[in-house]
């Protein structure tokens, strides 16, 4: 049996807070380790973040400002692996986990946040907030 590439999207765009997208979607059946959340219809976008190469990371890191789920928030990545979130929640940050494309903080305080990269330069930084079932679009851009 061959499988056809199992990349979803082929590309995206972001205009006025909707998200677009262009390819194929292929539905799969995930499970969700981080937020047990058991709702994987098709209509449920999980995994649409794109691999984080070892560039992109650099470029993750420095302090990034904008709206999330319509709240202003500063967000700090540090080479080490560590950060802070509105410069007050301290915590340890992984790339491409738990799945490609997701940037996933572990605060001091037990909770965890999960985002998924749509795009990365040196300037802005586009994410959905996993959580967020509307799948809204952030638009964080470097602090000088």
């Amino acid at each position: 049996m061959t499988y056809p590439e199992l990349r979803s999207f082929l590309g995206t765009a972001v205009a006025n807070g909707t998200l677009y997208q262009v390819g194929t979607y292929m539905p799969v059946q995930l499970k969700d380790n981080v937020f047990k959340d058991r709702d994987t219809s098709p209509s449920v976008i999980v995994n649409i973040g794109s691999y984080i190469s070892n560039s992109d990371a650099e470029n993750l890191v420095g302090t990034w400002e904008g709206v999330l789920n319509g709240e202003e928030v500063t967000l700090t990545l540090l080479a080490d692996g560590t950060g802070a979130y509105d410069n007050d929640r301290t915590f340890e940050y992984l790339l491409n986990s738990p799945q490609s494309g997701d940037l996933q903080l572990a605060f001091d305080d037990g909770e965890t946040m999960v985002f998924s990269i749509l795009s990365i330069s040196d300037t802005k930084l586009t994410v959905i907030d996993k959580r967020d079932k509307t799948h809204t679009v952030g638009i964080l851009t470097r602090k000088s």
